[in-house]
Protein backbone atom coordinates (compact mmCIF):
# COMPACT_ATOMS: atom_id res chain seq x y z
CA UNK A 1 0.00 0.00 0.00
CA UNK A 2 1.29 3.50 -0.80
CA UNK A 3 1.35 6.23 0.58
CA UNK A 4 -1.87 7.63 -1.06
CA UNK A 5 -3.47 4.55 -0.44
CA UNK A 6 -2.70 4.89 3.28
CA UNK A 7 -4.82 8.49 3.94
CA UNK A 8 -8.25 6.35 2.10
CA UNK A 9 -10.66 5.20 4.76
CA UNK A 10 -10.86 1.70 3.00
CA UNK A 11 -13.65 0.25 4.93
CA UNK A 12 -16.16 1.15 1.63
CA UNK A 13 -17.62 -2.19 0.63
CA UNK A 14 -15.88 -3.66 -2.77
CA UNK A 15 -18.90 -4.44 -5.28
CA UNK A 16 -17.61 -7.53 -7.05
CA UNK A 17 -19.43 -8.37 -10.39
CA UNK A 18 -21.27 -11.40 -9.69
CA UNK A 19 -23.81 -12.08 -12.60
CA UNK A 20 -23.03 -10.67 -16.23
CA UNK A 21 -24.44 -7.40 -16.66
CA UNK A 22 -25.17 -4.98 -19.97
CA UNK A 23 -23.89 -1.92 -20.35
CA UNK A 24 -23.28 0.90 -23.27
CA UNK A 25 -19.32 0.70 -22.78
CA UNK A 26 -17.33 -1.60 -20.60
CA UNK A 27 -14.21 0.08 -19.33
CA UNK A 28 -11.52 -1.89 -18.27
CA UNK A 29 -9.53 -0.75 -15.23
CA UNK A 30 -10.24 2.10 -12.25
CA UNK A 31 -6.87 3.93 -12.77
CA UNK A 32 -7.21 8.09 -13.35
CA UNK A 33 -7.65 6.74 -17.27
CA UNK A 34 -10.46 4.41 -16.89
CA UNK A 35 -12.19 6.90 -14.44
CA UNK A 36 -11.85 9.95 -15.79
CA UNK A 37 -13.39 8.23 -19.07
CA UNK A 38 -16.40 7.00 -17.20
CA UNK A 39 -16.68 10.60 -15.42
CA UNK A 40 -17.02 12.05 -18.82
CA UNK A 41 -19.29 9.26 -20.61
CA UNK A 42 -21.51 8.95 -17.91
CA UNK A 43 -21.87 12.82 -17.96
CA UNK A 44 -23.05 12.26 -21.07
CA UNK A 45 -26.11 9.84 -19.72
CA UNK A 46 -23.60 6.70 -21.57
CA UNK A 47 -23.87 3.94 -19.30
CA UNK A 48 -21.13 2.65 -18.20
CA UNK A 49 -19.79 -0.29 -16.40
CA UNK A 50 -15.76 -0.24 -14.66
CA UNK A 51 -14.21 -3.56 -14.04
CA UNK A 52 -11.54 -3.53 -11.49
CA UNK A 53 -8.89 -6.28 -10.68
CA UNK A 54 -7.63 -4.82 -7.24
CA UNK A 55 -9.10 -1.81 -6.14
CA UNK A 56 -9.97 1.63 -7.61
CA UNK A 57 -6.44 3.47 -8.19
CA UNK A 58 -3.86 1.12 -6.63
CA UNK A 59 -2.24 0.02 -9.36
CA UNK A 60 0.10 2.85 -11.52
CA UNK A 61 -2.19 5.91 -10.61
CA UNK A 62 -1.88 5.19 -6.44
CA UNK A 63 1.58 4.87 -7.15
CA UNK A 64 2.65 8.21 -8.81
CA UNK A 65 3.91 11.88 -7.28
CA UNK A 66 0.51 12.93 -8.19
CA UNK A 67 2.01 15.77 -10.19
CA UNK A 68 -0.30 17.65 -12.79
CA UNK A 69 2.10 19.24 -15.19
CA UNK A 70 2.95 19.92 -19.15
CA UNK A 71 6.96 19.73 -18.35
CA UNK A 72 7.69 16.55 -19.15
CA UNK A 73 11.22 16.21 -18.48
CA UNK A 74 13.56 17.96 -21.21
CA UNK A 75 10.88 17.09 -24.07
CA UNK A 76 10.27 19.70 -26.28
CA UNK A 77 13.30 20.21 -27.84
CA UNK A 78 13.54 16.04 -28.57
CA UNK A 79 9.51 16.95 -29.96
CA UNK A 80 10.53 19.59 -32.26
CA UNK A 81 13.35 18.00 -33.56
CA UNK A 82 11.46 14.47 -34.47
CA UNK A 83 8.01 15.44 -35.00
CA UNK A 84 8.02 19.55 -36.07
CA UNK A 85 6.92 22.79 -34.24
CA UNK A 86 2.97 22.12 -34.91
CA UNK A 87 3.11 18.76 -33.43
CA UNK A 88 5.43 19.68 -29.95
CA UNK A 89 2.74 22.89 -30.10
CA UNK A 90 -0.21 20.48 -29.77
CA UNK A 91 1.50 17.93 -27.43
CA UNK A 92 1.96 21.20 -25.18
CA UNK A 93 -1.77 22.46 -25.42
CA UNK A 94 -3.06 19.31 -24.92
CA UNK A 95 -1.71 19.13 -21.28
CA UNK A 96 -1.82 22.59 -20.58
CA UNK A 97 -5.51 21.98 -21.32
CA UNK A 98 -5.79 18.85 -19.21
CA UNK A 99 -4.49 20.66 -15.91
CA UNK A 100 -7.38 23.09 -16.06
CA UNK A 101 -10.19 20.18 -17.13
CA UNK A 102 -8.59 18.47 -13.62
CA UNK A 103 -9.22 21.47 -11.48
CA UNK A 104 -12.64 22.27 -12.99
CA UNK A 105 -13.92 18.57 -12.09
CA UNK A 106 -12.00 18.94 -9.04
CA UNK A 107 -14.30 22.34 -8.23
CA UNK A 108 -17.56 21.47 -10.08
CA UNK A 109 -17.78 18.12 -7.99
CA UNK A 110 -16.11 19.61 -4.46
CA UNK A 111 -13.62 16.84 -4.59
CA UNK A 112 -11.24 17.24 -1.39
CA UNK A 113 -8.02 16.20 -2.93
CA UNK A 114 -5.57 18.63 -2.06
CA UNK A 115 -5.50 20.06 -5.32
CA UNK A 116 -2.72 23.16 -5.42
CA UNK A 117 -1.48 24.99 -8.68
CA UNK A 118 2.16 25.25 -7.53
CA UNK A 119 5.31 25.99 -10.09
CA UNK A 120 6.81 22.53 -11.63
CA UNK A 121 11.03 22.82 -12.50
CA UNK A 122 13.43 20.50 -14.20
CA UNK A 123 17.08 20.94 -12.52
CA UNK A 124 20.33 20.54 -13.78
CA UNK A 125 22.75 18.49 -11.52
CA UNK A 126 25.33 18.02 -13.74
CA UNK A 127 27.54 21.05 -15.92
CA UNK A 128 28.07 18.41 -18.98
CA UNK A 129 24.05 19.06 -19.14
CA UNK A 130 23.77 23.32 -19.34
CA UNK A 131 23.94 22.91 -23.30
CA UNK A 132 20.58 20.83 -23.13
CA UNK A 133 18.84 22.72 -20.76
CA UNK A 134 19.52 25.86 -23.11
CA UNK A 135 18.25 24.07 -26.01
CA UNK A 136 14.72 23.09 -24.08
CA UNK A 137 14.45 26.90 -23.35
CA UNK A 138 14.83 27.99 -26.89
CA UNK A 139 12.61 24.84 -27.96
CA UNK A 140 9.95 26.54 -25.68
CA UNK A 141 10.46 30.34 -26.92
CA UNK A 142 9.78 29.00 -30.29
CA UNK A 143 6.17 27.08 -28.91
CA UNK A 144 5.49 30.54 -27.19
CA UNK A 145 5.60 29.20 -24.68
CA UNK A 146 6.55 31.12 -20.91
CA UNK A 147 8.89 29.35 -19.20
CA UNK A 148 11.37 30.75 -17.39
CA UNK A 149 15.19 29.83 -17.31
CA UNK A 150 17.21 30.29 -13.33
CA UNK A 151 20.80 30.17 -13.43
CA UNK A 152 20.44 28.78 -9.60
CA UNK A 153 17.41 26.65 -8.56
CA UNK A 154 17.11 27.69 -4.82
CA UNK A 155 16.94 23.99 -3.01
CA UNK A 156 19.27 22.32 -0.96
CA UNK A 157 20.70 20.20 -3.98
CA UNK A 158 23.85 20.89 -5.93
CA UNK A 159 22.85 21.95 -9.45
CA UNK A 160 23.18 24.71 -12.16
CA UNK A 161 20.15 25.74 -12.60
CA UNK A 162 16.76 24.67 -14.44
CA UNK A 163 13.94 25.79 -16.16
CA UNK A 164 10.58 26.38 -14.06
CA UNK A 165 6.91 25.98 -15.57
CA UNK A 166 4.66 28.33 -13.37
CA UNK A 167 0.67 27.67 -12.45
CA UNK A 168 1.33 23.67 -12.95
CA UNK A 169 -0.48 21.45 -10.39
CA UNK A 170 -0.32 18.37 -7.86
CA UNK A 171 -2.67 16.69 -5.56
CA UNK A 172 -3.36 13.72 -4.00
CA UNK A 173 -4.25 11.05 -6.95
CA UNK A 174 -6.03 8.05 -4.85
CA UNK A 175 -8.82 10.91 -2.79
CA UNK A 176 -9.07 12.46 -6.56
CA UNK A 177 -10.09 8.66 -7.94
CA UNK A 178 -12.28 8.63 -5.54
CA UNK A 179 -13.89 11.35 -6.04
CA UNK A 180 -14.55 10.82 -9.66
CA UNK A 181 -15.78 6.66 -9.21
CA UNK A 182 -18.47 8.65 -6.18
CA UNK A 183 -19.99 10.68 -9.54
CA UNK A 184 -20.09 7.85 -12.03
CA UNK A 185 -21.78 5.70 -9.34
CA UNK A 186 -24.25 9.13 -8.22
CA UNK A 187 -24.34 9.20 -12.46
CA UNK A 188 -25.36 5.48 -12.31
CA UNK A 189 -22.39 4.34 -13.74
CA UNK A 190 -21.17 0.76 -12.01
CA UNK A 191 -17.75 0.14 -10.32
CA UNK A 192 -16.50 -3.79 -9.37
CA UNK A 193 -13.54 -4.12 -7.41
CA UNK A 194 -11.63 -7.12 -7.32
CA UNK A 195 -13.13 -8.42 -10.65
CA UNK A 196 -10.12 -8.56 -13.00
CA UNK A 197 -11.02 -8.76 -17.24
CA UNK A 198 -9.08 -12.20 -17.92
CA UNK A 199 -10.53 -12.01 -22.05
CA UNK A 200 -12.38 -9.91 -24.69
CA UNK A 201 -14.81 -11.49 -27.15
CA UNK A 202 -16.76 -10.67 -30.22
CA UNK A 203 -19.84 -12.66 -30.42
CA UNK A 204 -22.70 -11.69 -32.29
CA UNK A 205 -22.05 -8.21 -33.17
CA UNK A 206 -21.10 -6.91 -29.23
CA UNK A 207 -18.41 -7.38 -26.95
CA UNK A 208 -18.27 -9.65 -24.32
CA UNK A 209 -15.53 -8.55 -21.47
CA UNK A 210 -14.68 -12.14 -19.17
CA UNK A 211 -13.64 -12.18 -15.68
CA UNK A 212 -13.51 -15.77 -14.14
CA UNK A 213 -17.34 -16.53 -13.51
CA UNK A 214 -19.25 -13.64 -14.81
CA UNK A 215 -18.81 -11.12 -17.98
CA UNK A 216 -19.94 -7.71 -19.16
CA UNK A 217 -21.81 -7.06 -22.85
CA UNK A 218 -21.42 -3.89 -24.24
CA UNK A 219 -20.87 -2.12 -27.84
CA UNK A 220 -17.55 -0.10 -26.58
CA UNK A 221 -14.71 -1.17 -24.92
CA UNK A 222 -12.07 0.77 -23.12
CA UNK A 223 -8.70 -1.43 -21.67
CA UNK A 224 -7.85 1.63 -19.65
CA UNK A 225 -5.15 -1.31 -17.81
CA UNK A 226 -1.49 0.26 -17.53
CA UNK A 227 -0.35 -2.00 -20.46
CA UNK A 228 -3.19 -3.90 -22.51
CA UNK A 229 -4.25 -7.01 -21.73
CA UNK A 230 -5.07 -7.70 -25.11
CA UNK A 231 -1.84 -9.21 -27.55
CA UNK A 232 -3.11 -9.36 -30.71
CA UNK A 233 -3.91 -7.08 -32.80
CA UNK A 234 -2.18 -4.65 -31.85
CA UNK A 235 1.03 -5.87 -30.21
CA UNK A 236 1.76 -3.09 -27.93
CA UNK A 237 4.16 -5.82 -26.27
CA UNK A 238 6.79 -5.19 -29.44
CA UNK A 239 6.03 -1.40 -29.49
CA UNK A 240 6.69 -0.59 -25.68
CA UNK A 241 8.61 -1.40 -22.73
CA UNK A 242 8.02 -1.16 -19.25
CA UNK A 243 10.26 1.12 -16.61
CA UNK A 244 10.11 0.90 -12.53
CA UNK A 245 10.68 3.73 -10.07
CA UNK A 246 11.17 3.56 -6.44
CA UNK A 247 9.35 6.09 -3.67
CA UNK A 248 9.45 7.02 -0.21
CA UNK A 249 7.45 9.21 1.69
CA UNK A 250 9.29 11.19 4.66
CA UNK A 251 8.18 13.33 7.07
CA UNK A 252 9.88 15.96 8.74
CA UNK A 253 9.88 19.25 10.98
CA UNK A 254 10.64 22.24 8.25
CA UNK A 255 9.42 22.95 4.70
CA UNK A 256 11.96 24.02 2.67
CA UNK A 257 10.88 24.21 -1.16
CA UNK A 258 7.94 25.14 -2.78
CA UNK A 259 6.59 23.35 -5.93
CA UNK A 260 7.85 20.25 -7.25
CA UNK A 261 11.33 18.88 -8.92
CA UNK A 262 12.69 16.71 -11.80
CA UNK A 263 16.40 16.43 -12.73
CA UNK A 264 17.29 15.55 -16.21
CA UNK A 265 20.12 12.98 -15.65
CA UNK A 266 20.65 9.28 -14.64
CA UNK A 267 19.44 8.33 -11.70
CA UNK A 268 16.37 10.34 -11.63
CA UNK A 269 15.32 12.14 -8.83
CA UNK A 270 12.05 13.61 -8.00
CA UNK A 271 10.50 15.23 -5.26
CA UNK A 272 7.52 17.04 -3.78
CA UNK A 273 5.64 18.26 -0.46
CA UNK A 274 2.34 16.87 0.49
CA UNK A 275 -0.54 18.44 2.51
CA UNK A 276 -0.75 16.74 6.21
CA UNK A 277 -2.20 18.17 8.85
CA UNK A 278 -0.03 17.70 11.59
CA UNK A 279 4.09 16.96 9.84
CA UNK A 280 5.35 18.24 6.74
CA UNK A 281 5.92 15.33 4.51
CA UNK A 282 7.72 15.11 1.38
CA UNK A 283 7.50 12.41 -1.58
CA UNK A 284 10.73 11.50 -3.21
CA UNK A 285 11.07 9.31 -6.08
CA UNK A 286 13.68 7.87 -8.23
CA UNK A 287 16.45 5.28 -9.12
CA UNK A 288 14.57 3.86 -11.85
CA UNK A 289 15.28 0.96 -14.45
CA UNK A 290 14.14 -0.92 -17.05
CA UNK A 291 11.77 -4.25 -15.24
CA UNK A 292 13.30 -6.91 -15.40
CA UNK A 293 16.74 -5.67 -15.60
CA UNK A 294 20.05 -7.23 -13.46
CA UNK A 295 20.98 -4.69 -10.64
CA UNK A 296 21.67 -3.71 -7.48
CA UNK A 297 18.22 -2.76 -6.91
CA UNK A 298 18.72 -3.45 -3.08
CA UNK A 299 20.43 0.42 -3.32
CA UNK A 300 17.74 2.10 -4.58
CA UNK A 301 15.71 3.49 -1.83
CA UNK A 302 18.63 3.93 0.28
CA UNK A 303 19.58 6.29 -2.56
CA UNK A 304 16.58 8.17 -2.28
CA UNK A 305 17.18 8.35 1.76
CA UNK A 306 20.50 10.42 0.58
CA UNK A 307 17.94 12.82 -1.06
CA UNK A 308 16.25 12.78 1.97
CA UNK A 309 19.67 13.70 3.81
CA UNK A 310 20.55 16.56 1.85
CA UNK A 311 16.91 18.04 1.99
CA UNK A 312 16.42 17.84 5.69
CA UNK A 313 19.90 17.61 6.73
CA UNK A 314 19.32 14.19 8.07
CA UNK A 315 15.79 15.33 10.30
CA UNK A 316 13.60 13.00 9.09
CA UNK A 317 12.10 9.93 9.00
CA UNK A 318 10.82 7.34 6.42
CA UNK A 319 7.14 6.94 7.21
CA UNK A 320 5.79 4.78 3.50
CA UNK A 321 8.10 3.24 0.59
CA UNK A 322 6.81 1.77 -2.71
CA UNK A 323 7.69 1.24 -6.18
CA UNK A 324 5.46 1.41 -9.42
CA UNK A 325 6.25 1.09 -13.18
CA UNK A 326 5.29 2.68 -16.07
CA UNK A 327 4.75 1.91 -19.81
CA UNK A 328 7.29 4.07 -22.71
CA UNK A 329 6.63 3.79 -26.29
CA UNK A 330 9.80 3.72 -28.47
CA UNK A 331 8.82 7.13 -29.97
CA UNK A 332 8.71 8.61 -26.71
CA UNK A 333 4.37 9.57 -27.19
CA UNK A 334 1.63 7.66 -25.60
CA UNK A 335 -1.04 5.52 -27.78
CA UNK A 336 -4.56 6.48 -27.28
CA UNK A 337 -7.39 5.47 -29.63
CA UNK A 338 -7.98 2.39 -30.72
CA UNK A 339 -6.75 -0.35 -30.03
CA UNK A 340 -6.69 -1.69 -33.38
CA UNK A 341 -8.18 -0.81 -37.21
CA UNK A 342 -9.37 -4.64 -36.98
CA UNK A 343 -10.97 -4.59 -33.75
CA UNK A 344 -13.65 -1.45 -34.25
CA UNK A 345 -15.08 0.00 -30.91
CA UNK A 346 -12.02 -1.33 -28.55
CA UNK A 347 -9.84 1.66 -27.29
CA UNK A 348 -6.54 2.05 -25.32
CA UNK A 349 -4.38 4.37 -24.01
CA UNK A 350 -0.67 3.34 -22.60
CA UNK A 351 2.68 4.75 -23.07
CA UNK A 352 2.33 7.73 -20.78
CA UNK A 353 6.12 7.53 -19.80
CA UNK A 354 5.31 8.24 -16.21
CA UNK A 355 3.39 11.49 -16.96
CA UNK A 356 -0.18 9.61 -16.40
CA UNK A 357 -1.78 12.02 -14.36
CA UNK A 358 -1.89 14.56 -17.00
CA UNK A 359 -2.16 12.12 -19.82
CA UNK A 360 -4.94 10.44 -18.45
CA UNK A 361 -7.05 13.41 -18.96
CA UNK A 362 -5.71 13.68 -22.15
CA UNK A 363 -6.92 9.68 -22.87
CA UNK A 364 -9.93 10.31 -21.26
CA UNK A 365 -11.29 13.38 -23.65
CA UNK A 366 -9.67 11.54 -26.68
CA UNK A 367 -11.52 8.13 -26.07
CA UNK A 368 -14.46 9.81 -24.88
CA UNK A 369 -14.64 12.15 -28.13
CA UNK A 370 -14.13 9.05 -30.28
CA UNK A 371 -17.08 7.30 -28.71
CA UNK A 372 -19.53 9.97 -29.02
CA UNK A 373 -18.51 10.38 -32.68
CA UNK A 374 -16.74 13.89 -32.34
CA UNK A 375 -13.62 15.11 -33.51
CA UNK A 376 -11.06 15.87 -31.11
CA UNK A 377 -8.23 17.87 -32.27
CA UNK A 378 -5.56 16.01 -30.51
CA UNK A 379 -6.61 12.78 -31.49
CA UNK A 380 -4.11 12.47 -34.54
CA UNK A 381 -0.98 13.22 -32.39
CA UNK A 382 -1.44 9.71 -30.18
CA UNK A 383 -3.00 7.84 -32.83
CA UNK A 384 -2.23 4.02 -32.28
CA UNK A 385 -1.65 3.04 -35.33
CA UNK A 386 1.34 5.00 -36.71
CA UNK A 387 4.66 3.57 -37.54
CA UNK A 388 8.04 5.55 -37.11
CA UNK A 389 10.78 3.49 -37.43
CA UNK A 390 13.05 5.57 -39.19
CA UNK A 391 14.63 7.70 -36.33
CA UNK A 392 13.34 4.99 -33.56
CA UNK A 393 14.58 1.73 -35.41
CA UNK A 394 17.37 1.39 -32.40
CA UNK A 395 15.28 1.37 -29.88
CA UNK A 396 13.02 -1.23 -31.40
CA UNK A 397 15.75 -3.43 -32.26
CA UNK A 398 16.75 -3.13 -28.19
CA UNK A 399 13.05 -4.07 -27.69
CA UNK A 400 13.35 -7.13 -30.49
CA UNK A 401 16.95 -8.52 -28.32
CA UNK A 402 15.65 -7.96 -25.23
CA UNK A 403 12.11 -10.07 -25.96
CA UNK A 404 14.58 -12.59 -28.30
CA UNK A 405 16.46 -13.39 -24.80
CA UNK A 406 14.14 -13.26 -22.47
CA UNK A 407 11.85 -15.68 -24.94
CA UNK A 408 14.72 -18.09 -26.02
CA UNK A 409 18.48 -17.64 -25.11
CA UNK A 410 17.82 -17.01 -21.33
CA UNK A 411 16.06 -19.53 -21.22
CA UNK A 412 18.85 -22.46 -22.45
CA UNK A 413 21.13 -20.77 -19.78
CA UNK A 414 21.50 -23.51 -16.77
CA UNK A 415 21.43 -21.86 -13.21
CA UNK A 416 24.54 -22.88 -10.64
CA UNK A 417 22.90 -22.40 -7.79
CA UNK A 418 21.37 -24.58 -5.76
CA UNK A 419 18.61 -24.45 -2.89
CA UNK A 420 21.12 -24.81 -0.34
CA UNK A 421 22.89 -21.91 -1.54
CA UNK A 422 19.58 -19.41 -0.87
CA UNK A 423 19.57 -17.39 2.01
CA UNK A 424 16.78 -15.82 4.05
CA UNK A 425 15.37 -12.68 1.89
CA UNK A 426 17.09 -14.06 -0.95
CA UNK A 427 15.58 -15.35 -4.47
CA UNK A 428 17.21 -17.65 -7.31
CA UNK A 429 16.48 -19.67 -9.92
CA UNK A 430 17.76 -23.03 -9.68
CA UNK A 431 17.52 -26.81 -11.09
CA UNK A 432 15.80 -28.91 -9.45
CA UNK A 433 15.28 -32.43 -10.30
CA UNK A 434 16.55 -31.62 -13.88
CA UNK A 435 13.49 -28.65 -14.15
CA UNK A 436 14.13 -24.81 -13.42
CA UNK A 437 12.33 -23.23 -10.28
CA UNK A 438 12.09 -19.87 -8.95
CA UNK A 439 12.79 -19.70 -5.26
CA UNK A 440 12.61 -17.37 -2.23
CA UNK A 441 13.39 -18.16 1.31
CA UNK A 442 11.85 -16.04 3.30
CA UNK A 443 12.93 -14.72 6.75
CA UNK A 444 11.34 -17.79 8.60
CA UNK A 445 13.10 -20.14 5.95
CA UNK A 446 10.37 -21.65 4.23
CA UNK A 447 10.52 -21.67 0.52
CA UNK A 448 8.15 -19.96 -2.17
CA UNK A 449 8.61 -22.07 -5.11
CA UNK A 450 7.18 -21.07 -8.44
CA UNK A 451 8.28 -21.31 -12.37
CA UNK A 452 9.76 -18.23 -13.19
CA UNK A 453 8.25 -18.18 -16.70
CA UNK A 454 5.99 -15.41 -17.42
CA UNK A 455 2.49 -16.25 -17.77
CA UNK A 456 1.97 -13.62 -20.54
CA UNK A 457 4.49 -14.56 -23.54
CA UNK A 458 6.45 -16.98 -21.47
CA UNK A 459 9.70 -14.97 -20.69
CA UNK A 460 12.09 -16.28 -18.25
CA UNK A 461 11.74 -13.76 -15.23
CA UNK A 462 14.66 -12.34 -12.72
CA UNK A 463 14.30 -11.66 -8.97
CA UNK A 464 13.58 -8.40 -7.42
CA UNK A 465 15.27 -8.26 -4.56
CA UNK A 466 14.15 -4.60 -3.18
CA UNK A 467 10.37 -5.80 -3.63
CA UNK A 468 10.82 -9.47 -3.32
CA UNK A 469 9.21 -9.75 -6.90
CA UNK A 470 9.69 -11.81 -9.89
CA UNK A 471 10.07 -9.32 -12.90
CA UNK A 472 9.22 -10.25 -16.65
CA UNK A 473 12.47 -8.56 -18.27
CA UNK A 474 10.32 -8.61 -21.74
CA UNK A 475 7.24 -6.65 -21.12
CA UNK A 476 7.23 -5.68 -17.49
CA UNK A 477 4.36 -8.26 -15.83
CA UNK A 478 5.38 -8.41 -12.49
CA UNK A 479 4.39 -11.39 -9.63
CA UNK A 480 4.49 -12.22 -5.94
CA UNK A 481 6.67 -15.16 -4.72
CA UNK A 482 3.55 -17.27 -4.43
CA UNK A 483 3.19 -16.39 -8.26
CA UNK A 484 0.28 -13.37 -7.84
CA UNK A 485 -0.21 -11.09 -10.75
CA UNK A 486 1.10 -7.85 -9.62
CA UNK A 487 1.98 -6.00 -12.86
CA UNK A 488 0.28 -6.75 -15.96
CA UNK A 489 0.43 -7.17 -19.63
CA UNK A 490 0.05 -11.01 -17.80
CA UNK A 491 -3.34 -11.89 -16.16
CA UNK A 492 -2.55 -15.25 -15.08
CA UNK A 493 -0.96 -16.23 -11.98
CA UNK A 494 2.17 -18.30 -12.31
CA UNK A 495 2.23 -22.13 -11.94
CA UNK A 496 3.21 -22.64 -8.06
CA UNK A 497 5.13 -25.67 -7.41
Amino acid sequence: MTYWESKIKKGHKKNRLSKDEVADVCIIGSGLTGLSTGYYLSKKNIKVTILEANTIASGASGATTGKITSQHGLFYDYLINEYGVDLAKKYLEANENAISEIEKIVNENNIDCEFVRQSSYVFCDKESEIKQFEQEIQALKRLDFNAVYHDKINIPISNFGGIEFSNQAMFDPVKYAYGLAKVIKESNGKIYEESEAIDIKHENGVYKVYTKDNYVESKYVVVATHFPIKNFPGIYFMKMYQDISYMIAVASGQKVFDGYYINNSSPSISFRNANDDDENITIISGSGHKVGREVNSSDSYKALENIANNLFDGKYRVIDKWSTQDCVSMDKLPYIGRLSKMMENIYVATGFKKWGMTLSNVAANIITDMILGKENEYEELFKTNRIKLVKNIKSYKEQMKETLYGLGINKLKRPDDTIKNIKRGEGKIVIYKGEKVGVYKDENGRYHCIKPKCTHLGCELQFNSTDKTWDCPCHGSRFTIDGEVLNNPAVNRLEKY
